[in-house]
């Protein structure tokens, strides 16, 4: 088991996350797990969905994945909202990074953005919460943690 750097942010303060996501891209390898603190997530909220459900994870589950080689990064949201998550994105006002290109948008096996080289830390970082906070099935509230691997 790969043993993880954990770090608490407000989803008002994406700063440390940023700098996270920032320490990923430079070392070109690992991934982040964001998601919100559940301490802070109504305790009946933690509960998963039957395996005979349609929808993913009750609360939402984001990773940022770097390129190997320079390619496309990867973000993925594991998440309850259901079908047809980039429209609910979109209708939402989250804007993927320019040159982003949709990968996989399913129910139960979530959704997965190609965001570009070169694209800058803190879009990737407000991405990876702004997608997590509108693609949820119960209230979140403001803390949240990355485990960096």
């Amino acid at each position: 088991m790969t043993v993880a750097d954990l770090i608490g942010f407000r989803r008002s303060d994406l700063a440390p996350l940023a700098r996270a996501v920032e320490q990923v891209l430079r070392r070109g390898t690992g991934w982040i797990n964001v998601q919100p603190d559940l301490d802070d997530v109504d305790p009946r909220a933690h509960s998963r969905p039957s395996f005979f459900s349609g929808r993913g994870r009750v609360v939402p589950l984001s990773t940022f994945v770097p390129s190997s080689g320079g390619g496309e990064h990867q973000v993925g949201v594991e998440h309850g909202a259901g079908k047809h998550a980039a429209r609910q994105l979109h209708d939402a006002g989250v804007a993927f990074p320019d040159g982003s290109r949709l990968v996989q948008d399913h129910p139960r096996r979530g959704l997965v953005i190609a965001v570009p080289n070169g694209t800058a830390p803190t879009a990737i970082a407000a991405l990876l919460v702004q997608a997590g906070s509108h693609l949820t099935v119960v209230p979140l509230g403001d803390r949240w943690i990355a485990e960096i691997y």
